[in-house]
């Protein structure tokens, strides 16, 4: 059977595991492989060199990280170059790929020196939109909205940021609850749920697979408050530092890895080169295709 390969966040990827989230490439187009994914057994964390254990399935060092997800899957990602894995007994695919393209890819790309942020980008001509914000804010609706008025999902969950201010192209998909579903007017017939025991499921979205990583137009963070209306409402300063740092994804492993100052200068650098603002939505009702016409409004698009 002829090997393929994947590409996302710039990179290309080898894997064992399938992931048929990611776009093919040829292997004839790439020289060498960016990424290694590779199932094996693995030993304890211990036989890793200098791990520091940070938690109860959590060990790392400056370049390494060991992870454990209990009855589904351990992780050993090295140098921002390979993700070792190995399933627990009787364990679905699906679960693998949940969190091997989440906490582990997460891990990977901040050992390759990126601002990983928790949101989706989505692209708005040639740029892209970044909205943040906690588990239940409403960013995967919202990305999935603008989806359905025909533009780009550049990354979803996992955002990384270079330096400079690009956004690297990562899945287009949105994980999304039934509710949310529902509330879009999709139909859940047909699409796969991201483990086999949750209410929630993938939903792909149309994308260029060639799409290029686009310039960071606008950090928006999506939170929630007792009013009708969403408003839209611009941070100054050290807040938009802070926001930044609050809406890291997987902070924990930042700090497992030691990388605090990379974290810094990278926010502080991102925050100093886009305007970011908040955006408060209603707690009862969500009018996403309200604040997606107040989005592009902000952005100087015409819906």
């Amino acid at each position: 059977m002829s090997r393929i390969l994947h590409k996302a966040y710039g990179l290309s990827i080898d894997s064992d595991l399938p992931l048929p989230e990611l776009s093919s490439m040829s292997p004839e187009a790439v020289e060498d492989v960016d990424v290694e994914i590779r199932q094996m057994t693995l030993e304890a964390p211990e036989h890793y060199g200098a791990l520091r254990q940070v938690g109860s399935f959590l060990w790392a060092s400056t370049t390494c990280l060991w992870l454990q997800i209990p009855g589904v899957v351990t992780f050993l990602v090295r140098e921002g170059r390979q993700i070792l894995f190995e399933p627990a007994a009787g364990v679905d695919e699906d679960s693998i790929r949940l969190f091997l393209l989440g906490s582990a890819i997460g891990a990977l790309l901040m050992q390759r020196g990126l601002l990983v942020l928790h949101g989706n980008a989505v692209r708005i001509g040639d740029r892209c939109m970044v909205c943040l914000g906690h588990s239940g804010a409403g960013k995967s609706t919202l990305a999935t909205a603008f989806s359905q008025r025909g533009y780009e999902i550049l990354a979803d969950d996992v955002v990384p940021v270079t330096a400079d201010g690009w956004v690297l192209p990562g899945i287009a998909r949105a994980k999304l609850w039934a509710d949310s579903i529902k509330h879009l007017g999709i139909e859940t017939t047909g699409l796969q749920r991201i483990r086999p025991m949750l209410e929630k499921f993938s939903l792909p979205l149309d994308r260029s697979p060639a799409l290029e990583p686009l310039a960071l137009g606008g950090l928006y963070i999506l939170d929630k408050h007792n009013l009708p209306d969403s408003t839209i409402e611009p941070l100054q300063g050290i807040q938009r530092f802070g926001w930044l740092c609050e809406h890291n994804y997987r902070p924990r492993f930042i700090d497992a890895m030691g990388l605090q100052a990379q974290r810094f200068s990278l926010c502080v650098a991102i925050a100093g080169k886009v305007k970011v603002k908040q955006i408060m939505r209603s707690s009862t009702v969500f009018d996403v295709d309200s604040l997606v016409d107040k989005i592009l409004a902000d952005m100087g698009v015409v819906a």
